[in-house]
């Protein structure tokens, strides 16, 4: 089995205030290298739901191949914004 390679990603808005954020997305990489089935499992602003969300189904990835042949494959996604600069 080899995994999907990421190859497009956009970041998601961060709320408008400016403490740091966390949100972790769990979906599948499907044979076309599309995400679906979305969904956070965690998040530290409510905000952060609908963004992450949004922006994880633009990403897009070569698909996972088994014996050479794509196969959808589940992954899961921390996404973390220190707002600071640094």
């Amino acid at each position: 089995m080899t995994p999907p390679q990421l190859l497009y990603s956009i970041d998601p808005k961060h709320p408008t205030d400016s403490s740091p954020a966390f949100a972790c997305v769990e979906g599948t990489v499907q044979t076309d290298g599309s995400v679906t089935d979305l969904k956070v499992l965690r998040a530290s602003d409510p905000d952060m739901i609908t963004n992450s969300l949004a922006a994880v189904a633009e990403w897009r990835y070569s698909p996972a191949t088994r014996d050479g042949v794509a196969v959808p494959y589940p992954i899961r996604i921390p996404l973390f914004f220190d707002v600071s600069g640094e």
